[in-house]
């Protein structure tokens, strides 16, 4: 990381005011917001309903295992790096992390399996070997993301689309004019099988749609840009695991001074005539000056807005993908297994059309994540410690007990023939995560673990603002609100709604001024 001066650490001093502000929600995003409208001179109280902090970003440990309950890969450290900056603080002296060599091994049976190299060159010369598919091809894809990521993060990442300052200028209307020439009108799968020959290349490149719950037949081609991110600007994993990064900002917003109100379930906004005036806490109302919610979007809707304010529930076709996860503690260790591993479904297609239909897929894509082979301590001598996920429905009331028994039954089927041993022998502990679980620990309304879809070119125009267009002083952020989901958009989440907030009171205190000076 490049040093940062002692000018930048310092936070911006001249614009600090004072003002009362309750952020609902101790995750990624709201630890974000806390830090940031605390170092803006707010007093911040967070409200968090479990007993620790880090929303989605949690693990578990269990028999000498340690595993990581939400997020495996860490990107664009640049985010975390501005918060801490911009906090006077050095996130070198709160976290350490590493870049990735090798993002993720997919397989596909008989011990067969492509390396997805982060240098770009070798994963070109590595699917030239194992796909037969054009290196310069490759190349051309890559500047082609590059420039697709150049072109459209400035505006749907960092700034609002909903905010009028920030979409409508000039540059701006250039890059929304650009969009149906770069994939926004062709579905992801369309886009990149425009680009390559192969079409396990295709599905390989298709996959990052899955990261904010959408589905690579029908998100826009735009999601493309994913891929820049992970092997143009790379991938990380944090020393300590993924863990490490709630831990540095729970480090970050304690010496801020902000207050941390655990096992503290937030029971409605308090609204008087379209303004927030507070929040209520075990029957009592509690005031403050503006309200930063940071949790699910759709979990507010239903339960956080009295009855003359409630907001529309979230449809379930509008709602992404969930997901069931087995968490096992292996003895043994697999020497053909990666930090991040991928076993593509044999009916890829026919999957997102059953998890779009809500219903189950007769056969899932494996994902098995193995924070072991990089973090020793999360696994005895001898012994790994295995996330394995597969995408499902939200949650719409079905069986889930014997849904995770058959689909149990079927994932160690399949590992066991693609790693020639009886995985269930091998297991010495073991959890189950299904919609129902995320739902009860996450708030993520429905299981729904990446909130709204991104399934239409209209999606990022259809999230949910970052401030509500009709309630004054109540702000949104977290993955399920624009820009998305994931760590470092979230983050861009909390900075959006946070320095839509507090020019909001700079405006206010402004009025006040010229009208005391009348």
């Amino acid at each position: 990381m490049p040093p940062i001066s002692e000018k930048s650490r310092r936070p911006h001093r001249h614009r600090k005011i004072q003002a009362r502000v309750a952020v609902v929600g101790g995750g990624i995003a709201g630890m974000a917001s806390a830090a940031r409208l605390a170092a803006s001179g707010c007093q911040v109280v967070l409200f968090e309903a479990n007993d620790t902090l880090g929303g989605k970003l949690s693990d578990r440990h269990s028999a000498g295992f340690r595993f990581d309950c939400g997020p495996s890969l860490f990107t664009l450290p640049e985010t975390l790096e501005e918060l801490f900056s911009d906090c006077g603080k050095d996130l070198r002296d709160y976290l350490q992390y590493d870049k990735l060599d090798l993002i993720t091994r997919y397989h596909y049976g008989k011990g067969t399996y492509v390396d997805a190299w982060a240098d770009q060159e070798k994963l070109g010369i590595e699917l030239y070997d194992k796909f037969n598919e054009d290196p310069e091809k490759v190349r051309k894809y890559f500047k082609k993301v590059q420039w697709l990521y150049n072109l459209t993060a400035p505006v749907f990442l960092r700034k609002s689309i909903h905010r009028r300052s920030d979409l409508w200028s000039f540059s701006n209307f250039f890059k929304l004019f650009a969009l149906p020439f770069v994939g926004a009108f062709q579905s992801l799968y369309e886009f990149n099988r425009s680009a390559f020959d192969r079409e396990r290349t295709t599905q390989l490149f298709s996959r990052v749609a899955t990261y904010n719950g959408s589905d690579p037949y029908k998100a826009p081609g735009t999601l493309a840009l994913i891929n820049h991110v992970e092997y143009g600007l790379g991938a990380y994993y944090p020393r300590g695991g993924m863990i490490a990064i709630r831990d540095a900002l729970k480090k970050l917003i304690e010496e801020l001074g902000v207050e941390v109100r655990l096992g503290t379930k937030v029971e409605r906004f308090h609204v008087f005539q379209n303004r927030i005036l507070g929040v209520k806490v075990d029957g009592e109302r509690i005031p403050f000056d503006r309200v930063v919610s940071a949790v699910d979007i759709a979990y507010a809707k239903e339960y956080l807005f009295s009855r003359d304010l409630l907001e529309p529930k979230m449809k379930a076709k509008d709602l992404g993908m969930s997901a069931m996860v087995f968490q096992w503690g292996i003895k043994g260790s697999f020497p053909q297994l990666d930090l991040h591993n991928l076993f593509f479904s044999r009916k890829y297609r026919k999957e997102f059309e059953a998890v779009g239909s809500k219903q189950v897929p007769q056969e899932s894509t494996i994902y098995l994540y193995v924070s072991s082979k990089l973090n020793k301590s999360d696994a005895p001598d001898g012994h790994e410690n295995w996330f394995v996920m597969v995408n499902m429905p939200c949650d719409q009331k079905q069986d889930w007990e014997k849904i995770s028994q058959i689909t149990r039954s079927s994932i160690l089927a399949r590992l066991s023939s693609e790693l020639e041993v009886n995985v269930e022998d091998l297991i010495v502990d073991e959890n189950v995560m299904t919609p129902i679980t995320f739902e009860k620990t996450t708030r993520s309304y429905a299981g729904a673990l990446y909130g709204p879809h991104s399934n239409s070119v209209f999606s990022a125009f259809r999230r949910y603002p970052n401030k509500h267009p009709r309630i004054h002083g109540l702000y949104f952020c977290s993955g399920s609100v624009h820009p998305g989901g994931g760590i470092p958009i979230c983050l861009h989440s909390a900075q959006i709604a946070t320095r839509w907030l507090m020019d909001g009171l700079h405006k206010s205190k402004g009025k006040h001024r010229s009208h005391s000076s009348e």
